[in-house]
């Protein structure tokens, strides 16, 4: 189901895995994007925590595998990782991982994989109904725009661990689909593909606009996401951008 594996428990259950990797974003020699190691570890496991959570899934599991030695750099990433888990509201007793102490690097390279128990009640939470409106929360940003724009420049316009919890709290929203390096427009071709096996149709609404949004590009380490919403939805001046609505396939 997007970039989770779902495999089978039992009847009522799934496990499911989310990953991702970073490299070259770091401050040892030959990193490309210089930030501080506790941001490249903090971003990297949101990626993975975010596609895991918007599934209403619950984390039984986090490590990280890191290509740095421990000393400074990998306790550096580790303590943005736990950073992020402790936003979040996940035990930090669920993180494990490796280093590298046997060969100097020059580059960071790092990755996290998040495990968790999907149930098929929370399943029913992200069930989608004709009616529904498609929105976008936050906007795309990646690479040094998001560097000197959001973790430096904190303008708020990208998605937080607060606003996840906001949207999973929501009784307003049902599906989540976080959009990360293939961009908006990619997430929401397999949205409406999924809802296309549903009988529900995906319209464009007539005078909804963009705004700062281009579907086509990048949205970094999740920096925004689409979500379908039944309801008012209020969070606290972040961008949310209306693109459409669903209802049910012609004939239906």
């Amino acid at each position: 189901m997007g970039d989770v594996h779902l495999t089978p428990l039992d009847s009522g259950r799934y496990l499911a895995v989310a990953c991702d990797s970073a490299g070259g974003i770091g401050n040892l020699e030959h990193d490309k994007v210089k930030v501080d190691p506790e941001i490249t570890g903090y971003y990297t496991a949101w990626v993975a925590l975010f596609e895991l959570m918007a599934l209403r899934a619950e984390v039984v599991s986090v490590s990280d595998t890191l290509s740095v030695p421990w000393e400074p750099t990998g306790r550096q990433v580790v303590k943005g990782i736990t950073e992020l888990l402790d936003a979040l509201g996940v035990s930090r007793d669920v993180l494990t991982g490796s280093t590298e102490e046997n060969i100097a690097v020059t580059s960071t390279g790092i990755g996290v994989t998040a495990v968790g128990i999907l149930d098929r009640e929370s399943m029913r939470k992200s069930e989608v109904k004709s009616g529904d409106k498609v929105a976008v929360i936050g906007y795309p940003k990646m690479g040094d725009r998001f560097v000197q724009e959001e973790v430096i420049g904190h303008k708020g316009e990208v998605m937080t661990p607060a606003h996840l919890k906001a949207l999973l709290e929501s009784d307003a929203v049902g599906a989540i689909r976080p959009a990360g390096s293939k961009g908006i427009g990619h997430e929401l071709d397999e949205m409406v593909d999924l809802w296309r096996n549903q009988d529900l149709e995906y319209i464009r609404e007539e005078g909804e606009t963009d705004g700062n949004i281009d579907f086509s590009v990048s949205s970094g380490p999740g920096t925004c996401c689409i979500c379908t919403i039944n309801g008012a939805l209020d969070l606290n001046n972040m961008p949310i951008t209306h693109i459409g609505k669903l209802k049910l396939s012609t004939g239906r």
